[in-house]
């Protein structure tokens, strides 16, 4: 209590030697004191680069990816309602020997296991429910594409197409393009050069006025470098070649699963017309 005491006192003799008026004026500086002025932090403006490598559009998932509702539909959107929304999964041959792919446990590993656990049940269901029939069908029929098609290598390509939303990209707008092979960005931000080599050099011979004696002449030489930027065409006509026949092995593999669709009589609510995305987009286009 006394130290408590001293402490109060001390305030109330502080406060003494401040008058009214300074109050007065040491709470109008603190009502009217200056803001600071925070500064926005200056930004580095963003370095526009030249085009060296052809993206091309971002791909952007197909409107029909997400469809929920059955009936007539394109070859294209059964596949990917199939692979996408009911998540069917293609009938993949086991590569590995029956000594490679073990052996399960029995119903008495379960029983003590659970035991062990204090008697619970454990829940080992996946969450989901298994895909439609006419989803399996469409499955069944994209895993025995042809050899001549592709075979499993392009039934494995067509469904992850299907399951992403997506075609192939067939390079829209690429145009072959002589390119640096190597650029260099030591300079200013946002500068950017190809990388030349020094492919040979040759030697300048001159005269000039001798420093002490004008009317003689000195022969001098100088060295100059030659110096090329090696180029290469980005993307090549072979890159844009092997897209688009990418593209083309795509479409007569969704054409064969069209006709065995139509053709197989098992799917019960699905039904396939004939519509077809383009076989040649590359010429539409133009």
């Amino acid at each position: 209590m006394p130290a408590q005491a001293g402490h109060d006192e001390g305030k109330s003799r502080m406060a003494d030697r401040i008058t009214a008026t300074e109050r007065r004026l040491i709470d109008d500086w603190l009502e009217h004191r200056p803001q600071r002025e925070v500064k926005p932090t200056p930004t580095r403006p963003r370095a526009v680069y030249p085009d060296r490598i052809w993206r091309g559009p971002t791909p952007k998932l197909r409107p029909d990816a997400r469809r929920t509702k059955l009936g007539p539909m394109p070859v294209q959107a059964a596949l990917e309602w199939a692979f996408r929304r009911e998540a069917a999964q293609l009938e993949l041959p086991e590569r590995r020997s029956i000594e490679e792919r073990g052996s399960g446990f029995g119903m008495e590993y379960v029983l003590m296991e659970r035991a062990r656990l204090g008697g619970v049940q454990i829940d080992t269901s996946i969450g989901s429910s298994e895909p439609h029939d006419d989803a399996e069908t469409i499955a069944a029929i994209v895993s025995n594409l042809p050899g001549d098609l592709g075979g499993l290598r392009q039934a494995i390509r067509v469904s992850e197409l299907a399951r992403a939303g997506l075609e192939p990209n067939w390079m829209p707008g690429a145009v072959p393009r002589w390119q640096p092979m190597e650029w260099r960005r030591d300079r200013a931000p946002g500068f950017e050069e190809g990388k030349a080599e020094v492919c040979g050099h040759w030697v300048e011979h001159f005269e000039v006025a001798h420093p002490k004696n004008p009317a003689k002449a000195i022969r001098r030489s100088r060295r100059h470098e030659l110096r090329w930027v090696p180029c290469h065409l980005h993307p090549t006509p072979g890159a844009i070649a092997r897209a688009r026949a990418n593209y083309q092995d795509w479409w007569f593999s969704l054409s064969h699963i069209r006709r065995s669709l139509k053709a197989c009589g098992m799917l019960r609510e699905v039904s396939i017309t004939d519509a077809m995305p383009s076989m040649q987009p590359w010429g539409d286009a133009e």
